[in-house]
């Protein structure tokens, strides 16, 4: 820790107080809120679940990456499918800020950012747009001195407005709020049906937000989906709504059948 804490000064002498980090074999992040999260960011993305975006087989299609935070996700896959479209959802402002800043520091020009939440219906919503914890802002039905306003969208109004007829991964990370993105998703569910949805399953989370622990999973199976589970080796083994209860966090993968 204190030779990161170090390296952490060193790097903020050396860039006038905008220190960055390389990681994931050589994609560079920075815009860093505080020291906390430059010591954490390795965190951010696990073995695992590096292993699936760099393996994995998607389909055909751009990726829309909803709830993509400072960037580790829509940069790892830019990396990957240099060619393919990726849009990438942040409504946080000074995360928004640290996700554009990073698409431009690695030149990941296929990646579009949008500042707007993902719901279940247009317009605005509250968000809690903590600039210190920005791994955990999510939308709010609490009004507090971070909370805000911010501009709203659905999945299915942004895929007719960019005339998106396939989508080869649709990624889902809302701190709880995964069951308003997916009932704003008709169209992209039933009609464009991803090649693939990979979504957290965080059962404290989601009743938090005030809903069913299995809600999202539930919709996806509704629609038609298999769902699996990412295990620690970066696999993938059938799963079931029966075993929601008993996960703390988890990243679940949704193919249609």
């Amino acid at each position: 820790m204190v030779a990161e804490y170090l390296a952490w000064i060193a790097s903020s002498v050396r860039t006038g107080g905008n220190p960055s980090r390389r990681l994931l074999d050589g994609i560079e992040v920075g815009n860093f809120a505080n020291f906390s999260e430059y010591h954490s960011i390795p965190e951010f993305i696990n073995l695992a679940e590096r292993r699936f975006f760099e393996q994995s087989p998607f389909g055909a299609g751009p990726i829309i990456d909803v709830g993509a935070n400072i960037g580790l996700v829509s940069l790892l896959l830019a990396r990957r499918f240099p060619d393919r479209a990726i849009h990438a959802f942040e409504p946080n402002p000074t995360t928004f800020e640290t996700l554009e800043a990073n698409i431009a520091r690695n030149a990941a020009n296929k990646v579009s950012c949008y500042r707007y939440a993902v719901s279940d219906a247009d317009g605005t919503v509250m968000f809690d747009n903590d600039p210190v914890a920005r791994g955990t802002a999510s939308i709010s039905r609490d009004a507090g001195s971070n909370t805000a306003e911010v501009l709203a969208t659905t999945l299915d109004s942004f895929v007719a407005k960019q005339g998106i007829t396939a989508v080869g991964l649709l990624k889902i990370d809302v701190e709880g709020y995964e069951t308003l993105v997916l009932r704003g998703a008709h169209h992209v569910l039933n009609e464009i049906r991803p090649a693939a949805i990979y979504f957290e399953v965080c059962p404290a989370l989601t009743e938090r937000a005030g809903f069913s622990a299995a809600d999202p999973a539930r919709m996806l199976i509704e629609a038609g989906y298999d769902l699996r589970r990412l295990t620690d080796s970066g696999s993938l083994t059938p799963a079931t709504l029966d075993e929601i209860a008993g996960i703390r966090l988890e990243n679940w993968l949704a193919t249609p059948r």
